[in-house]
């Protein structure tokens, strides 16, 4: 028997919560990122090395990629129903990691940074695992 869970082709939701949640994470990004360019500029850079400031340059461009993927993975799913804690935890699991990847890229605060874009990168992929499976589900 085949059950409906929520098909790729439905439309996405237009209501005020998934309007809510997708003003939320746009505006939530650029004020993280507001943020990170703030602490960035009031810590000094520490003299890098040429070829440690490429390397860490061309790593944090694939973690600006794998943000721009979630941010529009996340437009998607916030246009299906989701719960409180679900849109908490990936709404600041992505906010966490666009902080994290600007600086990275001003190459000030890299311990903290990378602390920061893993814990958001790490907590968005076990919520969306567990969201995987709870979509799954068929309606009753």
């Amino acid at each position: 028997m085949l059950t409906s869970i929520h098909p790729i082709d439905t439309p996405l939701a237009q209501t005020p919560r998934a309007t809510a949640l997708r003003v939320g994470l746009v505006a939530g990004c650029v004020l993280a990122l507001a943020l990170a360019a703030a602490l960035g500029q009031a810590g000094t850079a520490p003299a890098a090395e040429p070829e440690l400031a490429r390397l860490l340059r061309g790593i944090t461009l694939i973690k600006a990629a794998a943000v721009l993927a979630a941010i529009g993975v996340l437009w998607w799913r916030f246009g299906l129903p989701a719960s409180n804690r679900v849109a908490a935890v990936y709404l600041v699991g992505v906010w966490l990691a666009a902080a994290g990847s600007l600086l990275i890229w001003q190459l000030n605060h890299i311990a903290l940074a990378a602390l920061g874009f893993h814990v958001g990168e790490i907590a968005v992929l076990i919520v969306a695992w567990r969201d995987g499976q709870s979509l799954r589900k068929p309606r009753r």
